[in-house]
């Protein structure tokens, strides 16, 4: 008999949009179509033409209304213009801030919790597929595909819902309606066979959603055959960067701030970030110890993944800060070791100072925690969703 090849992908992010739940996504539906499956992904309805792309990776896109009301007009993550705006606010923009806080922590995590109808509507036409893999978050993926499930059990025959971040037990967005969360992410999680996770430490944060032999570790996957690098040669100031967003709960950058502008003052320095500059948590930081630090301290919007890793490449030394919980590992990590540059790890309340100022005084010996890239690699993450099997009684 011979087997069903057809996969359909649900997600929020992809390609080009530069978030790491993009790469996910996106690596996953080229990886799976190079493998010979017939690959078809739903994303949201924007602008962008995806008709070379299609060509190219022999990949189905089918586009999707992105909501219904609030979230009708959302927009591609992008890169923006370098230039930093002025963060004044006004009176009415505050207002409207802390009322968006208000009303997301009932609309199950913002906006694109409308994307779960338009997706459900979408996703019933399909049929006798082999797999569905769900990538969230947001969560409104996985919602829009429990949605879809009720409304056609036919749709495919193993439905996986793959995660990067937890979404209710989610420290940085953990709401007071914890429990209503935690009971209806449990709800939606019953209509899928398998929840897949990126590291072993992330299990214990599904273990009362799903039997443990239901969840996998299925790490991200990345085709390392396109990624260039920069010819390295010292800096003659030495030159560091960080790459991603800073978070006041589990990644938080100001002890690491303060020492720059403290006790590193008369030190020759200079300091890039690669970030989302509309980002408002990110760039809250920012602009706090801008001024204070001055040229010492660059910021770039975010660059393309390829782009930006070849950048980072050419620095001196790259800076990771991890998170204060081990559920969450940045992918930064990933494309850190591959640029195969020094890494100084640290969390945001513990920091080996005296081993950094070893580092900006040009002592760069036994400064590289990476990772082992090769369960990284694209073809073993295939070969993992392709291995998962239709369990004998649904979960």
């Amino acid at each position: 008999m011979k087997k069903n090849r057809s996969i359909v992908i649900a997600c929020y992010y992809f390609y080009p949009e530069n978030v790491p739940r993009a790469f996910r996504a996106t690596e996953l539906a080229k990886g799976l179509a190079q493998a010979g499956y017939q690959v078809k992904v739903y994303i949201p309805d924007y602008s962008f033409d995806y008709s070379n792309f299609e060509k190219q990776y022999n990949i189905k896109i089918v586009k999707v209304s992105t909501g219904i009301l609030l979230n009708k007009n959302a927009k591609m993550k992008l890169n923006h213009s370098n230039e930093m705006k002025s963060r004044k606010h006004s009176f009415l923009k505050i207002i409207k801030n802390k009322i968006y806080k208000i009303y997301k922590i009932f609309y199950l995590g913002g906006n694109n919790f409308e994307y779960c109808f338009t997706l459900a509507k979408m996703l019933k036409k399909e049929n006798a597929n082999d797999r569905l893999i769900s990538i969230g978050l947001p969560f409104s993926v996985h919602l829009g595909v429990y949605f879809a499930r009720i409304l056609n059990k036919n749709i495919a025959n193993i439905f996986i819902a793959d995660y990067g971040d937890p979404f209710s037990t989610n420290p940085d967005s953990k709401s007071i309606l914890y429990y209503h969360h935690k009971f209806i992410e449990k709800l939606v999680l019953k209509k899928f066979d398998y929840v897949t996770i990126p590291i072993e430490e992330a299990r214990d944060e599904f273990s009362g959603f799903k039997e443990d032999s239901y969840i996998k570790v299925i790490p991200q996957g990345l085709d390392f055959s396109q990624i260039k690098l920069a010819k390295y040669q010292k800096n003659k100031i030495i030159h560091f960067a960080y790459a991603g967003l800073f978070y006041k709960k589990i990644r938080n950058p100001d002890n690491f701030f303060k020492f720059l502008m403290q006790q590193c003052s008369n030190i020759d320095f200079k300091f890039t970030i690669f970030t989302d500059i509309k980002d408002s948590n990110t760039m809250y930081f920012i602009y706090k110890y801008k001024r204070q630090l001055g040229e010492k301290l660059e910021v770039i919007n975010l660059l393309p993944r390829e782009e930006c890793i070849f950048r980072l490449s050419s620095f001196d030394f790259l800076i990771n800060i991890d998170n204060i919980n081990s559920v969450q590992q940045p992918s930064k990590l990933i494309d850190y070791t591959i640029t195969k540059r020094p890494i100084f790890s640290f969390s945001q309340s513990e920091i080996d100072y005296s081993k950094f100022k070893k580092i900006l005084n040009g002592d760069l010996s036994g400064n590289c925690r990476g990772i082992d890239l090769e369960k990284y690699n694209i073809d073993n993450t295939i070969q993992s969703f392709s291995q998962l099997e239709k369990p004998i009684i649904r979960p």
